[in-house]
């Protein structure tokens, strides 16, 4: 039984409001996706260059040192 009858068949075995839901929740994913696959399209077309794409090439030895403003504070 493929995929498509069994999904029809549960679907009609349900209430009138259960319907409404599953509906409503193919809706809400729909729309989720949609909005996920604009933002990424936003953001490919908003960036277009990767300044790390290769790697980063060189930290510094003292990245994780503290700083010499900070050192009040710590």
């Amino acid at each position: 039984m493929s995929f498509d009858v069994l999904a029809r068949d549960m679907f009609e075995t349900l209430s009138t409001e259960q319907k409404a839901e599953v509906v409503d929740f193919i809706v809400f994913l729909s729309t989720r996706q949609k909005k996920a696959r604009d933002s990424k399209a936003v953001r490919d077309a908003s960036f277009p260059f990767d300044c790390f794409a290769g790697g980063l090439s060189f930290i510094a030895d003292d990245f994780d040192a503290p700083l010499d403003d900070f050192r009040e504070y710590m």
